[in-house]
């Protein structure tokens, strides 16, 4: 028997492995390893294409110019500014106050009743006339009061007297209708006939209240003391002496405007 299986197996093995090594060998031959060049580098161009410049575009872009910075200058005046204008004042005005402002004066009447022991019992006194005032505040007025002319029949004859009642009349308004009055004043008269005296004086008080029914009109009420200082002096309708003392109560309208 021969041996010659061995060898024939080993060249159809190495055979076979040859033939695999083939393509790798040609696939190993198409391997190219490029390395970038030393020198520069050479632009391969088309000899077909036309032989024109190359053109290098510049885009110029504007350079935005720096910030500039603007230093305001303040200016302070030497004087100061102004403040605000002055505001109007508004007033409550009372009807006092307008009546001060626009109807100072007064006229109106007013008269006195009271009684005196006599011989036959009480007897009547009285006295009336007209009033004048002047407003010279919310709260006084300077007044004329019973402004009268009158006579009394004596043993000696008839006697006249005109006189008058020169006050200082004090109030204290209460809202815009009552208003209270304190009255400080001397009456004098002048006498006429028989033997009396020329003159004659009678200082009085009196204190009441006025109730203003509207813008112009008034009514009041009062009680006055009057003393006598001269002899004789002529109170209504009667000559009363010296140091004699009459209570009378009264009552008054008066108009303004």
């Amino acid at each position: 028997m021969h041996r010659t299986l061995p060898y024939a197996t080993f060249s159809f093995t190495s055979i076979v492995g040859l033939v695999s090594l083939g393509p790798l060998a040609a696939s190993a031959q198409e391997v190219v390893l490029e390395t970038p060049p030393e020198g520069p580098i050479a632009v391969a161009t088309d000899p077909q294409a036309p032989d024109t410049a190359a053109v290098i575009v510049i885009e110029l872009v504007p350079v935005d110019p720096p910030p500039t910075t603007v230093e305001a200058t303040h200016y302070v005046a030497s004087t100061s500014a102004p403040g605000p204008g002055p505001q109007p004042l508004v007033a409550e005005e009372r009807v006092d106050d307008a009546a001060v402002a626009e109807r100072p004066f007064s006229i109106g009447l007013s008269g006195l009743i009271g009684f005196r022991d006599g011989v036959d019992g009480l007897e009547t006194t009285w006295t009336a006339g007209l009033d004048l005032s002047y407003r010279v505040a919310p709260w006084a007025r300077i007044a004329i009061r019973r402004v009268t002319f009158g006579w009394a029949a004596t043993s000696q004859g008839d006697r006249y007297a005109i006189g008058a009642s020169p006050a200082l009349d004090l109030s204290v308004p209460l809202g815009d209708v009552v208003e209270p009055f304190a009255e400080l004043g001397l009456g004098v008269q002048a006498r006429l006939g028989g033997r009396s005296p020329s003159f004659g004086l009678a200082p009085f008080v009196a204190a009441g209240a006025r109730f203003h029914v509207s813008d112009r009109f008034a009514l009041g009420a009062e009680a006055a003391l009057t003393v006598p200082a001269t002899e004789h002096v002529l109170i209504g309708h009667e000559l009363f002496p010296r140091a004699s003392i009459l209570v009378q109560l009264g009552a008054s309208i008066e108009a303004s405007f």
